[in-house]
């Protein structure tokens, strides 16, 4: 019997109207992009949004002629937040596939291998959530990211607080038992103590959190502030059970894609609307500004409920932006190392879905982030501003000994 090539199966495939399973293969001038996040797992609610944002955003770059008359095919894969499953993913998607960059991908634990295996074959990986030491400067070839670097974060907390809480007091910092809630909590407390605060942290393990126990040791700091840097299934069980152990004052989370459902939701069920804030490097959809009406007017046109938009989608739209830059100022055909040329030296204005452009350069593949605070206003049930966009360089101030 005689061996057939791939694209030989994959037409008598096609012809036959045959379920595969596998997206159709790229056209020979399609710009190829693998994308691997969590799409089954127990982020799922955070993650797929992302994705959508993505999507929605080539979308429309496809209808309207794609990129100099070139279509974009994005190749997705489930990591289901596993380590080893992303890695083999980023394999498959640069040897099989032969896609040109890897973008979005999980939680921190995912990264490092997709970006080892990025700089081993020349392929450059973007996060667009969570962010790791990998981008800040001395960045590694080839990793790049858009997303919540978790040091960052914490550092620029205390500058966000310093606005709105600027009497000394008590802060207490809350995260998970993982290297980026360490950096994050560390972060935190010496930004904090640099503004006269003292500072408690409290550290729980996500598999096996028991709420109630968690809410009242958090409440026994005895606080004037909480600051918490947890993924979105976690935030809402510490609001609730932090408010029922007897803690009424000002919470602060940080916006690690937590949607604006998922907060609300929180909110009602802890029965305290008043001091409940999210800090975010990406403007919340409860604002009104001509980009995010321009996402919700996409959304309508392609089948999605415009009222459903929420953050996550800002963040897979704005790396989606990113994406469609780098790709025209590299030109066609595109291979990996020519689009890290691209992304290596870059600069794309957002407008006012973020406090500024996002930026490489050199050896900074995380580049300045903004970041601003909104609290929750209960006659609306909607997230407002409280401060402007405050600055957070990806150069850290605080050197913390691990």
């Amino acid at each position: 019997m005689t061996r057939m090539s791939r694209s030989a199966v994959a037409a008598i495939l096609c012809a036959m109207g045959l379920a595969t399973g596998f997206a159709a293969p790229a056209a020979a001038d399609t710009y190829k992009l693998g994308y691997i996040t969590d799409l089954s797992g127990p982020f799922v609610d955070t993650f797929k949004p992302v994705l959508q944002g993505f999507e929605l955003y080539f979308k429309r770059v496809n209808e309207a002629g794609g990129i100099d008359g070139r279509k974009v095919e994005i190749v997705t894969r489930d990591d289901q937040l596993n380590a080893q499953r992303a890695a083999a993913h980023a394999r498959e998607l640069i040897s099989s596939e032969e896609v040109n960059s890897l973008w979005a991908m999980s939680m921190s634990s995912t990264l490092p291998g997709i970006y080892k295996l990025a700089k081993r074959h020349k392929v450059p990986a973007v996060s667009s959530v969570s962010a790791i030491g990998m981008t800040l400067p001395p960045a590694h070839d080839y990793a790049y990211s858009t997303g919540n670097p978790f040091n960052v974060a914490g550092e620029v907390a205390g500058k966000l607080a310093a606005q709105l809480f600027p009497g000394k007091g008590r802060m207490t910092c809350v995260t998970i038992e993982s290297a980026g809630g360490f950096a994050a909590c560390a972060h935190t407390e010496a930004s904090f103590k640099d503004r006269g605060f003292t500072v408690e942290k409290v550290f729980f393990s996500p598999r096996k959190v028991e709420f109630g126990p968690l809410g009242q040791k958090i409440a026994g700091t005895k606080p004037q502030l909480v600051v918490t840097h947890l993924p979105p299934r976690l935030t809402e069980g510490v609001m609730i059970h932090t408010r029922a152990g007897g803690y009424k004052g000002p919470m602060m989370f940080n916006n690690v894609s937590i949607n604006e459902a998922g907060l609300i939701q929180g909110v009602e069920k802890a029965g305290v609307s008043e001091g409940v804030y999210t800090f975010s490097r990406y403007t919340l959809a409860h604002e009104e500004t001509p980009e995010l009406a321009e996402i919700k007017a996409t959304a309508k046109k392609f089948g999605m409920d415009p009222d459903a938009i929420a953050v996550n989608h800002v963040i897979g739209w704005v790396s989606a932006r990113l994406a469609e830059a780098a790709l025209k100022k590299c030109g066609w055909p595109c291979p990996g190392d020519a689009l890290n040329n691209a992304l290596d030296d870059i600069s794309v204005d957002m407008g006012q879905l973020t406090g500024g452009p996002i930026t490489f350069k050199g050896n900074d593949h995380q580049g300045t982030s903004w970041w601003k605070v909104y609290k929750f206003d209960g006659a609306s049930k909607r997230f407002k501003p409280v401060t402007d966009w405050v600055s957070a360089p990806s150069t850290l101030q605080y050197k913390i000994k691990n």
